[in-house]
């Protein structure tokens, strides 16, 4: 990966400038600062086949194409592993986050149960007031009358 000034950096890459801070915390992008110019790049994730494969001069174009496919394989086992320990990953989070919904709702299911409850209460009580006001205001008008 060549080094690139932050401007064109975010061009190619689409990252915000508060997403490159925070990857270069993280140590996935390099950045260096030459004459107060920033350049940025990122880190190598993977070493290239050619550093994983020790080159020993051979005469056997059949070993060296072994060696190559053994070299090969060994990169896709480990892609293989890392895609399947992701969907192990991913499918725990789904779990997760399918039971967390599950809560809410039922939380939510509660809560508005609870509402009409309490709606229902408040009605209920308004009720009894008019109740109460009409027989007091009776009875007053009865005193009123006696008098």
């Amino acid at each position: 990966m060549q080094w690139q000034d932050l401007e064109s950096f975010i061009a190619d890459t689409s990252y915000t400038k508060a997403q490159i801070a925070r990857l270069v915390k993280s140590g996935e992008i390099e950045v260096k600062n030459e004459e107060g110019m920033l350049y940025l790049r990122h880190r190598e994730s993977l070493p290239s086949i050619a550093t994983q494969m020790e080159v020993t001069p051979s005469k056997d174009p059949s070993l060296m194409m072994q060696e190559v496919l053994q070299k090969v394989l060994d990169i896709h086992s480990k892609f293989a592993l890392a895609k399947d320990e992701m969907i192990a990953s991913l499918k725990s989070e789904n779990e997760f986050l399918k039971s967390t919904i599950l809560a809410m709702q039922e939380a939510y299911m509660q809560d508005k149960q609870m509402l009409d409850f309490l709606r229902q209460e408040v009605q209920a009580s308004k009720q009894e007031l008019e109740e109460m006001k009409k027989k007091y205001k009776l009875m007053w008008d009865r005193v009123r009358q006696s008098q």
